[in-house]
């Protein structure tokens, strides 16, 4: 019985990891914390769309979103990536203009003096590379390790 539990334990662990390599990150619900702009902190299931710059937190009571501007920061466990990612809301101006709103920008790294932000942008590119090499050329971590 503890085989067959185990078995069943480890098919269902692989169709999730199947199931979750079909999404970006920013499609799934990851584990998280949200501190508002008044240092409230709200633990729960956290989702975020950077296009329209919002955060989703989901909780057994409900499902709440709150926009950058209500935002300080917040962290979601990326189990694809595996590690804790930090998303900073931050005054921008996303067109040419004076006028800066916030955004969301993930940090990739910081310093004492200096830190690494990025916005994420997910882009499908449907072009046929020929001769079977179009994953491979097109994949910009290839060949490195």
């Amino acid at each position: 019985m503890k085989k067959i539990t185990g078995l069943t334990l480890i098919g269902l662990m692989i169709s999730f990891a199947l199931f979750a390599q079909g999404q970006f990150p920013s499609q799934m619900w990851h584990k998280g914390q949200i501190v508002t702009a008044d240092n409230s902190v709200y633990r729960g299931l956290v989702k975020y769309d950077l296009d329209n710059n919002v955060v989703q937190l989901q909780t057994d009571k409900a499902v709440q979103t709150f926009g950058s501007s209500n935002v300080f920061q917040f962290e979601i466990f990326d189990e694809v990536y595996g590690g804790v990612r930090t998303f900073y809301s931050l005054p921008f101006s996303l067109n040419a203009g004076d006028y800066e709103t916030p955004v969301f920008f993930e940090i990739l790294t910081e310093g004492d003096d200096i830190a690494l932000l990025c916005r994420e942008h997910i882009v499908t590119d449907n072009r046929n590379m020929g001769m079977g090499m179009g994953p491979m050329m097109m994949n910009p971590m290839w060949g490195h390790r």
